[in-house]
């Protein structure tokens, strides 16, 4: 995954204006153990992806792809995205141990990657998380050379985003702007992941938010083609009725909350008894997103405080909302502006276009935004 960088909010700006006549020695040395703190947070995540796909294909061949109604050009797309995980592993734990620090160590993980659809919805997420904190971490790396190496894997991944969203009838660009993301709301995403980590691994210095949960399908689709007509023309076979899994309840914490409603609804018996293709695949295809104005739910892991407020971040654009509020359960209108992979967030402050993690109460939940521009 690639996160490089985007940690250390905390550490950079006490580094930064804390000593401004400190002995350029001591300030040198301050900057590279944050840029070594860097590495070891994207390396952390690093691996986290890296395990997400060789566990995908080892668990999903070629004609499980194939089944689903994709291409053996697409399979081999995701080999090739398998690939450049493993890379940027091993470039992070050379540069970490060039910078004589012990790397971390892989984690124990939980994916929950049950077929072709789920792996496709939760590898979007995940991809477009890690595109977020590339670009959201960028300012706080010191070196130079550390800045254009975390730029080159901040493309491969939005490449990666790109192909993933196209797989989901989803605009490959959907935001003029890529989104910036905090590194504790990154940290609060991984970590649902987590499961064990060795004890020997560099403790790292972000906390995860409580849980922000959505309470409406996960929909993804832009254009003309959505709905079970598109999964029609590509010919493929629809799961067993027993598989179908209800959109409507309410979705999963944190990034599950985009991945696990994807399984296929159950499609009608043909008649004839022939083998005509029935309608199927990831449910994100079969509707659209939320477009500004309409009004979306969530549940807090707790009881929120009166007076809180969505702060929607997507694109270079940050902008709080009043929420309407009932105990857990929460609800508000999207602001124009919003468009592709959003993050939501209950703050206890107001934020325009400055996010600030000291008021960040809980989430991020993960929202798709619907394209201001009509495809139809």
């Amino acid at each position: 995954m690639m996160l490089l960088s985007l940690a250390l909010c905390a550490l950079v700006a006490p580094a930064a204006f804390a000593h401004p006549l400190e002995p350029s020695s001591k300030l040198s040395r301050r900057q590279q153990d944050i840029d070594v703190t860097v590495l070891q947070f994207a390396l952390t995540l690093e691996h986290l992806e890296n395990a997400f796909y060789k566990l995908a294909l080892q668990t999903l061949t070629q004609q499980h792809f194939m089944d689903a109604g994709f291409g053996a050009n697409y399979f081999n797309n995701i080999q090739l995205i398998a690939e450049d995980e493993d890379q940027h592993v091993q470039f992070l734990t050379s540069a970490l141990m060039t910078a004589g620090a012990q790397p971390v160590a892989p984690c124990t993980y939980n994916f929950n990657i049950t077929d072709v659809n789920s792996f496709i919805a939760l590898s979007n997420v995940l991809e477009g998380v890690g595109t977020s904190a590339y670009l959201g971490g960028a300012p706080l790396i010191t070196s130079k050379d550390i800045l254009t190496a975390a730029g080159s894997i901040l493309v491969t991944e939005a490449l990666h985003t790109s192909l993933q969203r196209t797989a989901l009838k989803a605009a490959p660009g959907p935001n003029p702007f890529g989104t910036p993301l905090d590194p504790n709301a990154v940290f609060t995403l991984a970590a649902s992941f987590i499961v064990e980590c060795p004890a020997t691994n560099e403790p790292l210095p972000f906390k995860a938010f409580p849980a922000l949960t959505s309470t409406a399908a996960a929909c993804a689709c832009e254009g003309p083609d959505c709905g079970p007509s598109f999964f029609q023309k590509r010919q493929v076979h629809s799961p067993p009725a027993e598989a179908a899994l209800d959109c409507v309840e309410p979705l999963s914490r944190t990034i599950r909350s985009q991945a696990e409603c994807v399984q296929s609804p159950a499609a009608p018996a043909q008649a004839g008894g022939n083998n005509q293709a029935n309608p199927t695949g990831p449910a994100a295809a079969l509707c659209r997103p939320p477009s500004a104005g309409t009004t979306v739910a969530f549940e807090a892991a707790q009881a929120v405080t009166a007076g809180s407020f969505f702060t929607f971040v997507s694109g270079l654009m940050i902008v709080s909302v009043t929420a309407q509020i009932h105990e857990t359960m929460l609800t508000a209108m999207i602001p124009p502006g919003v468009a592709g992979q959003t993050y939501v967030m209950v703050t206890s402050s107001d934020l325009q276009g400055k996010f600030d993690a000291a008021a960040a109460l809980f989430g991020p939940a993960v929202l798709e935004g619907k394209l201001a521009v009509s495809l139809m």
